[in-house]
């Protein structure tokens, strides 16, 4: 059984301290001493609304997320780092603005979690929970819109590239995949997008941007198959059982310089490429093949940086 205690700020002043964990919260602690008086009385002051769940079978005080104001607030643990969520800021105009007709649904559940959850920890590859305290397992990578995995940089690819994705999207848009020469993407890069619901293959040998587009939408919330090869300017791209699309590159140049690790579902700093690829967020879902020339990844094991990668969600 569970008792929900919940402290206003001033409202009263109790002689019991209910112990709550110091290193993921930073409050003060004033005492007081009556004149007329031989004892102490410590009096704890929380910011307003901080809202403590004791349960009986966990001793770990665990921290309403809509109670967390400022960064300076919570202190991430294993080298997460502690961001405030933008989004909650946002009016009811503005978030409205943000829909579209194909994820309007999407982003109704995503606006009501995200707009309880003012500040919260991005969390390094294998920890999660509120402060990253827990070790994860990840089997399945669930990514988060602002997650991603990095693998080693592409070799004995600058000429030919065979890639094959299968995910499980749970909205109309994101970043699946990309790499190039520079950070943001200019010069040589490929880039694999989903916007409006439809899948494009970026690529570029140094001498002007080739785009191939899906000839159908993704199947939403359901496994899908994306096959790409590209062969010097020329490529072709087929969806699920869809036809082969083909598209080339500009200019005259075959050959794509590969600096950058291989970001799979997402990007660490997602505004330096959205301006190449006009897409402003990371997957929303799980990726459960990854295979570049033949080369079956390990999307665990063989990744060498990832930032708020969950457990794909029993259902």
């Amino acid at each position: 059984m569970t008792n929900n205690h919940s402290f206003q700020l001033f409202s009263s002043l109790s002689t019991k301290t209910t112990p709550i964990n110091s290193s993921k919260l930073n409050h003060q602690t004033k005492s007081l001493s009556p004149t007329n008086a031989t004892n102490t009385t410590t009096t704890t002051i929380i910011p307003q609304s901080y809202q403590i769940n004791n349960s009986s079978n966990n001793d770990n005080n665990i921290i309403d997320p809509s109670s967390l104001y400022s960064c300076d607030d919570i202190e991430c643990e294993a080298g997460g780092v502690c961001i405030e969520n933008i989004f909650s800021k946002l009016s009811k105009n503005q978030k409205s603005s943000m829909n579209n007709d194909h994820d309007h649904h999407h982003y109704q559940q995503q606006q009501q979690q995200q707009t309880n959850e003012r500040v919260r920890c991005k969390c390094p590859l294998g920890r999660g929970g509120q402060f990253c305290e827990k070790i994860i397992e990840v089997k399945l990578p669930h990514f988060m819109g602002s997650s991603y995995l990095a693998l080693p940089t592409l070799r004995n690819a600058h000429r030919s590239l065979k890639i094959n994705i299968e995910f499980k999207p749970e909205s109309y848009d994101g970043v699946l995949l990309y790499s190039g020469q520079e950070t943001n993407l200019d010069g040589d890069f490929i880039a694999i997008i989903i916007t409006q619901g439809f899948i494009e293959f970026h690529f570029d040998c140094g001498m002007g941007e080739g785009i191939i587009r899906s000839d159908m939408p993704i199947i939403l919330n359901s496994w899908n198959t994306i096959n790409i090869f590209r062969d010097g300017r020329n490529a072709w791209m087929q969806l699920n059982q869809g036809q082969q699309i083909f598209g080339h590159s500009k200019g005259l140049f075959s050959r794509i310089t590969f600096r950058l690790e291989t970001f799979l579902g997402g990007s660490p700093n997602i505004s330096r490429i959205m301006n190449r690829i006009n897409v402003n967020k990371g997957l929303i879902g799980c990726v459960r093949q990854l295979m570049i020339n033949d080369r079956q990844y390990d999307l665990y094991n063989d990744t060498i940086d990832g930032i708020d990668i969950g457990q794909q969600p029993k259902k």
